[in-house]
């Protein structure tokens, strides 16, 4: 019976003991053990910046993240001194400048849960940290943004800015992230804790191009208040996969969700994007490309105000979704499905094609549709049919990519007077008919790919007003590296002059066509020596072919004068072997055997 008694008393002092100790960490005293365990696991003394930090021996004082210690930010909270944020990527020391991470080197430990009034952020991006991501976390409750590895700067949540408006960056406020333009990136490892369900204040998940394993947590559904989801994989390192989870249905703030697998490898998510999801009525950016998803196309119908939508190079069939062109979505810029397995006529639609409005909280009514998509690519589908009416209408459109989508009919009318296109792209589809003589005067266009298709006629003079407006002093016209890929149509006629005042050209294909010696020889030597790339031949057989039947003994001529000049060079050939002698413009067989 005493022995009993001994044991209940032990287990009481002992759960006391736990329960106090747990008690004490919800301190001042438990933050600055958890900055004394981060300096030390973290190599801190090789630290970039260490003000206030006293060698691990830290104090905590009031003030910012400029202020000592560097990277802490220190508020005073029910009358104590509390940790409530930590900076680490972008750090500020006595005024002299900002350094891109702190030069941390290692692991965090679970010590680092201890930072339970963490509000602000843990930001510890362009470091060089390794290892698992501590349990602990689920322990910040009130924390705001949780970013571990990810773009140089802050992430703007709230920016409206476009693709367009962006100059053609891909995430919020205008930044760019590439994990290979900066040396310390982070490299975790490890899956990413469950125990991130209980981060119910959380705004901001950035964890990019990491080394991560397994699955996304379902428990990610359960932080309510997020407006960003960034663990995209842009190095190729991530190896998180498998199914999406079920359960974030209920993310009604979502703004910006990143899981593109940008290596581009095949790995990444498999399976149907959950129907839950679609029911987010605040996405606006979605990016879910190179992943093995399948299925048809995510759709968002509670959404008004989606920007980017990017679900290339997966496996989803179906119909084009048409959904995001039904005018709501009045400021969507980035549209791409490329690399599918879509199918059917894109139909048209009922509506007009607006300009967009200068008010950025003005949606489109339903029925018109907001002209603002600077980049579309639906290439490599398969599609059938004409190019829908309202796709050549995007009067703001700069990336145009219909490659190998099926379409038919005549040259796109996306190339009009006053043009944004910057790269023109529509190779390997059943267009045809003549290239249109039209005046486009435009200020950017620089790629104009439009082989493997059946267009015919010449090259029209008028096409020099795409460059009319980067015409130097000297006549010729500059403006950025330009490409014309026209092979494999069946065009013919002189090429014209104004294509050797171009003095930027990187590539010029013109073979597979129906180009004469003649056609081609007045700017050939141009070409070879102005041009990166510049291909000509072969070119294809062309003219009256007729089958002629001689007796044994008959004599009969070539002649082909018409068809070259005279300084022309010629070679007869029979069965691919060149002819001795036979260098003229005739050739005669003197007798038929």
């Amino acid at each position: 019976m005493t022995t009993a008694k001994f044991t209940a008393l032990l287990f009481a002092l002992s759960l006391f003991s736990v329960q106090g100790l747990s008690q004490d960490m919800d301190s001042r005293k438990g933050d600055e053990i958890a900055l004394s365990e981060l300096y030390a696991s973290t190599d801190g003394a090789n630290w970039t910046h260490q003000d206030g930090w006293n060698n691990g021996d830290v104090s905590l004082q009031l003030g910012g993240y400029d202020d000592a210690p560097v990277g802490v930010l220190v508020e005073e909270i029910n009358g104590e001194l509390r940790v409530t944020g930590i900076n680490m990527s972008a750090v500020k020391y006595s005024g002299k400048g900002e350094t891109e991470g702190n030069n941390l080197t290692g692991t965090l430990q679970e010590s680092i849960g201890n930072l339970r009034q963490l509000t602000d952020r843990f930001n510890v991006k362009h470091n060089n940290l390794s290892g698992e991501i501590p349990e602990s976390i689920g322990n910040w409750r009130k924390l705001k943004r949780l970013s571990l590895a990810g773009q140089q700067g802050e992430i703007d949540l709230d920016s409206r800015t476009s693709w367009y408006e962006g100059r053609h960056n891909h995430c919020p406020g205008g930044c760019s992230f590439s994990g290979k333009r900066f040396t310390h990136t982070n490299t975790f490892s490890g899956s990413i804790p469950k125990t991130i369900g209980n981060m119910a204040s959380l705004e901001l998940l950035e964890i990019r191009s990491q080394r991560l394993t397994g699955t996304l947590p379902s428990e990610i559904g359960e932080c309510k208040s997020l407006v960003g989801i960034f663990l995209d994989n842009q190095r190729g390192s991530n190896a998180m996969g498998g199914e999406l989870p079920d359960g974030w249905g209920g993310l009604v703030n979502l703004r910006w969700l990143k899981l593109a697998n940008g290596h581009g490898d095949g790995n990444g998510y498999i399976g149907e994007v959950p129907k839950d999801w679609e029911n987010w009525p605040s996405i606006r950016n979605i990016q879910m490309d190179s992943n093995q998803l399948e299925g048809k196309v995510p759709i968002f119908p509670k959404a008004e105000d989606i920007h980017y939508a990017v679900f290339s190079r997966n496996n989803f069939t179906g119909e084009f979704p048409m959904d995001y062109f039904s005018g709501k979505n009045s400021r969507i810029s980035k549209f791409s499905i490329g690399l599918n397995n879509l199918s059917g006529v894109i139909p048209e639609f009922e509506g007009e094609i607006t300009a967009p409005s200068s008010d950025t909280n003005n949606l489109s009514v339903k029925g018109q549709y907001y002209a603002y998509v600077g980049a579309f690519n639906i290439s490599h589908n398969n599609f059938s049919g004409p190019m829908p009416e309202w796709m050549q209408k995007l009067e703001r459109i700069i990336l145009v990519t219909f490659r190998d989508v099926g379409f038919e009919g005549a040259f796109p009318k996306i190339l009009a007077e006053g043009t944004r296109v910057r790269h023109f792209r529509i190779p390997d589809n059943k267009f045809s008919g003549t290239l249109p003589d039209v005046d486009w005067r435009s200020s950017s266009l620089q790629w104009i790919l439009i082989n493997n298709n059946n267009f015919e006629g010449a090259i029209p003079e008028s096409w020099e007003s795409i460059y009319e407006n980067n015409k130097d002093s000297n006549g010729n016209y500059t403006g950025g590296h330009s490409r014309l890929h026209a092979n494999d149509n069946n065009l013919s006629g002189p090429i014209p002059e104004w294509m050797t005042k171009i003095t930027t050209y990187e590539e010029i294909r013109l073979q597979n066509n129906k180009f004469t010696f003649r056609d081609l020889l007045e700017h050939h030597d141009h070409f070879l020596n102005n041009v990166d790339e510049y291909e000509f031949a072969p070119q294809k057989n062309f003219g009256n072919h007729e089958t002629v039947n001689l007796e044994a003994g008959q004599a009969f001529s070539f002649d082909y004068s018409h068809r070259i000049d005279s300084s022309d060079s010629v070679q007869w050939t029979k069965d691919g072997r060149p002819i001795s002698g036979a260098n003229s413009a005739s050739f005669t067989i003197a007798s038929v055997s």
